[in-house]
């Protein structure tokens, strides 16, 4: 399936999605395969690889992957998230968002301020 809104699974399904919007994997949902879309909400079971910006895995979904890639990920309590087997693992997680600086204090007399004064 490619360029979808909307995917939902219930049953067993093998294959590719690629480029949905959303793919939703109902309690009584198995996939196999490979999928690419922008939100990924497991509450069944998921197999293979996986590429989305948001991943959601629900109370007593499963999530076992050869690859994943993400952006975010929210995994409620009895979630499950685990590589396949020993296969070769890839996890990626990409920083889509420049992340913040920590503060810097006020500098004191006394203090060094550059590396110069070292």
């Amino acid at each position: 399936m490619t360029n979808e809104r909307l995917v939902e699974i219930d049953g067993f399904v093998s294959g590719r999605i690629e480029n949905a919007q959303r793919v939703v994997v109902g309690d009584s949902g198995f996939f196999e395969g490979s999928i690419h879309t922008d939100i990924l909400e497991i509450a069944g079971t998921v197999h293979g690889q996986v590429n989305t910006s948001l991943l959601l895995i629900r109370r007593h979904g499963q999530l076992v992957y050869d690859q994943l890639i993400y952006d975010h990920l929210e995994l409620a309590p009895l979630g499950d998230l685990r590589p396949a087997g020993r296969t070769a693992i890839r996890v990626i997680r990409n920083y889509s968002q420049p992340q913040a600086r920590p503060k810097q204090g006020p500098i004191l007399p006394g203090m060094l301020t550059s590396l110069e004064s070292y």
